[in-house]
């Protein structure tokens, strides 16, 4: 394409702007083409885009530093007794150290507590289990020393409850389960064999100081043989005489007794 202007011929591709104003024979400024706005602009994104990570992973940082901060804080307000320890540390004013203190003697304190209620607690159970280990050795005894009352030909039935009563204070339950009667002083009652005192012997022995507990035995009180030459005996004794004597010897005594040649006082 030609163009004719103050008399020079410029030659001017097909499609170029043909402005009015550009002088002949200048050239475009290479900043304002499309191509370099183009390259310009992806530039600055790219830039654009860098810093703005960056500042959103720095921002993240801040963010969860102060969070972490935050709950350090709340955790420390939380175990704060009162309003006043919590506007102190706000404000700066409470030494942690004290407050710590206060913390670790509150607790040591409450742990003290516990400890002593848990201590209570098991001595009371402790009591509870001993009386009732205390009232098992008396059933014990009791059913012992009962079942051998009642095993004398002569108990009265219904004396068992005073036999009892009186073997509760006389006898204990040793370790192993054994009958043991003891004197006030604590030492070991002997029976007439020079062994420990056994619940029959003592039964035997009740027969004298306590006659109500046994029924009258027949013949007692006077029945005497011919000629008035009957043996008398006291209630103990006839009934050593029977725990003493053979099979045999028992059912001559009894005949004895039966005939008034012996009779029990």
């Amino acid at each position: 394409m030609l163009k004719q202007s103050n008399g020079l011929i410029v030659f001017k591709a097909f499609g170029d702007d043909d402005g009015e104003d550009q002088e002949p024979g200048a050239q475009p400024n290479i900043t304002e083409t499309p191509e370099f706005q183009a390259a310009l602009e992806a530039k600055i994104a790219e830039v654009l885009a860098s810093e703005t990570t960056g500042l959103k992973n720095k921002n993240a940082e801040i963010l969860a530093e102060k969070r972490k901060v935050q709950e350090q804080l709340n955790a420390i307000l939380a175990q704060a007794e009162d309003k006043a320890d919590q506007e102190a540390l706000k404000a700066g004013k409470l030494d942690v150290q004290s407050l710590i203190d206060k913390r670790v003697n509150a607790a040591n304190q409450t742990w003290q507590e516990r400890l002593q209620a848990e201590q209570s607690e098991k001595e009371e159970l402790r009591k509870a289990v001993e009386a009732e280990k205390g009232r098992l050795k008396q059933f014990q005894i009791k059913q012992l020393v009962g079942s051998e009352f009642l095993k004398n030909e002569f108990a009265q039935p219904t004396a068992l409850d005073d036999v009892l009563n009186l073997a509760g204070s006389n006898w204990e339950l040793s370790e192993t389960g054994e009958l043991v009667s003891r004197d006030q002083a604590g030492n070991v009652r002997m029976g007439k064999s020079g062994k420990a005192l056994t619940p029959k012997e003592w039964i035997e022995d009740l027969a004298g100081s306590r006659p109500h507990y046994f029924k009258q035995l027949p013949g007692s009180g006077g029945k005497q043989g011919s000629g008035g030459a009957g043996k008398s005996v006291s209630r103990s004794e006839w009934q050593q005489l029977i725990a003493m004597a053979s099979p045999k010897e028992q059912q001559e005594l009894f005949s004895k007794r039966a005939n008034g040649e012996i009779t029990v006082a």
